[in-house]
């Protein structure tokens, strides 16, 4: 018997929440600010609980740690880029969306 992979949790929230913040830029034309895009997620995003939950360590949402954490690695990538505040949708970062989240 074949035994299936399972994806750690904080990586299917880190996949949910790129995906999102991609399809969030994507929608706004490209760029939004950083205080516009979490708001957004913030209320489009169904979050389950352990996702919700705020962590000892910064007293932020379990989700919002995973994301930012996750966002570097994107950045680095080129699939977004950060400015003053402002994050930015490269066309690697278009590109990359049409694998899905």
């Amino acid at each position: 018997m074949v035994k299936e992979k399972t994806i750690a949790p904080s990586k299917a929230t880190a996949a949910k929440t790129i995906y999102k913040c991609f399809e969030l830029l994507k929608a706004a034309g490209g760029e939004l600010s950083r205080k516009e895009l979490l708001s957004q997620m913030t209320a489009t995003i169904d979050f389950n609980d352990s996702e919700k939950e705020l962590l000892k360590s910064n007293g932020q949402p379990r989700w919002l740690t995973v994301f930012l954490f996750y966002s570097i690695d994107a950045n680095k990538a080129g699939y977004i880029s950060k400015n003053k505040g402002t994050w930015i949708l490269t066309s690697a970062g278009e590109k990359a969306m049409m694998k899905g989240p």
